[in-house]
């Protein structure tokens, strides 16, 4: 193209030039913010500054954790600034307890113009309490009642109990772990039923690295029992990754009742009692949820750490190990057992039986050939008897037809 007039050209050119200006689109600002309610309400906004009118602002969340993302539709009100208000309602959709939450908005304006903002976070933490927190790497520990010697002493034992944990298992402590105690057993309840959980004396989300439990400055041996407890099934998620979600019970809880620093002994009497009584639960019984009933539990627990501490003893940790990798690989409850140790889950159970519980279950096998010993025993004396008389017949004079 050729422009033969010199002012035409400068006219072109000096179009050119506008329609980079022109054609760039404007910036959208967006500031936003999250206020909460434990339990109840969930409440974001978002001040939004835009050359054109906001059309429509969605709300996107999602708590680490959790397998959705929640879109939420705003309220617009007027601006400028305009101003973009989306709530949830907790109760109705709980979000998992102390979970980080990552959020975002999109804005989208009445001219086509669309923007979204980087995820923002936050730490759905029980705002009922003011917590006091120490921090040793990997572990930060918050409480709520006590003092600073109280929290050092929790931080402590919880150091501790990785390092133990990393040797027993083999296996690293998680990158990060957060540790909340309560004040009570009453407070501890009412958060996680506000956060849509099932009451427990302790609580661990072991996939979020997360462990709540409920103790004061006077209980502090409780807490050295519980605390190592609840950390072994955050260990074993760390190691397990998806696969935690199916490790058999009796596995989980009977490694981590070993981690306590010492025996139960009203666990110890159930499982003696329950021997001496044939009324043992199969193991097969012991691969999902343990039993509501509060003896059956107990006696669950006291099964599950035996077993696990007779196969420790006599095939060594390193079986342990085998076991645990048996199931990250998708093993079954009893095939993982079979691989590993070579032998029918059954059997595995006879073994144990006989070396942790000694002649536990005679009485029962003794009272099933009861009615075969009855019928027995009177033939044995006939037979006694009879001999006895020839014996006597044999020795007595002229049995031998002497003259």
């Amino acid at each position: 193209m050729s422009f033969r007039s010199p002012r035409l050209a400068l006219v072109f050119f000096l179009l050119l030039q506008t329609l980079p200006a022109a054609a760039q689109t404007q910036p959208i600002d967006v500031t936003t913010s999250v206020e909460y309610t434990f339990g109840a309400a969930l409440a974001f906004r978002a001040k939004i500054t835009a050359a054109a009118p906001v059309a429509r602002a969605s709300l996107f969340y999602r708590a680490v954790g959790a397998p959705e993302t929640v879109v939420l539709l705003s309220e617009l009100s007027a601006g400028p600034p305009a101003t973009a208000t989306a709530s949830q309602d907790l109760r109705a959709r709980p979000l998992i307890p102390f979970a980080a939450v990552e959020y975002w908005w999109q804005v989208d304006l009445a001219d086509g113009q669309s923007s979204t903002t980087v995820p923002a976070t936050f730490l759905y933490e029980d705002n009922r309490f003011a917590w006091q927190a120490l921090r040793s790497l990997p572990v930060t520990l918050s409480w709520a009642s006590g003092d600073t010697s109280f929290g050092q002493q929790a931080l402590d034992l919880a150091v501790l109990t990785l390092e133990e944990l990393e040797r027993d298992l083999a296996s690293p402590a998680p990158p990060a772990l957060r540790i909340y105690i309560y004040p009570s057993q009453a407070d501890l309840q009412t958060g996680l039923q506000l956060a849509g959980r099932t009451w427990s004396g302790a609580h661990a989300e072991p996939t979020l690295g997360v462990v709540l439990l409920a103790f004061g400055p006077q209980n502090l041996a409780d807490l050295e029992r519980s605390l190592p407890h609840e950390l072994t099934h955050v260990v074993l998620a760390q190691r397990l990754g998806e696969a935690y979600a199916s490790l058999p019970a009796w596995l989980g809880e009977g490694l981590a009742t070993l981690q306590e620093p010492s025996p139960d002994a009203a666990q110890r009497l159930a499982l003696e009692q329950a021997a001496h009584a044939d009324s043992l639960l199969p193991i097969a019984s012991l691969c999902s949820a343990f039993p509501v009933s509060a003896d059956q539990a107990l006696l669950a627990y006291a099964q599950s750490a035996s077993l696990v501490q007779y196969l420790r003893d006599v095939y060594g940790s390193g079986s342990m190990a085998a076991l645990l990798d048996a199931h990250a690989e998708g093993a079954s409850c009893l095939g993982a057992l079979e691989r590993v140790y070579r032998r029918a889950p059954d059997q595995l159970f006879e073994e144990w039986q006989r070396s942790a519980l000694g002649n536990a279950g005679s009485p029962s096998r003794a009272a099933a050939l009861a009615p075969w010993l009855a019928l027995l025993v009177p033939i044995l004396l006939l037979l006694v008897a009879a001999g006895a008389l020839r014996l006597y017949a044999l020795r007595a004079p002229g049995a031998r037809g002497d003259s």
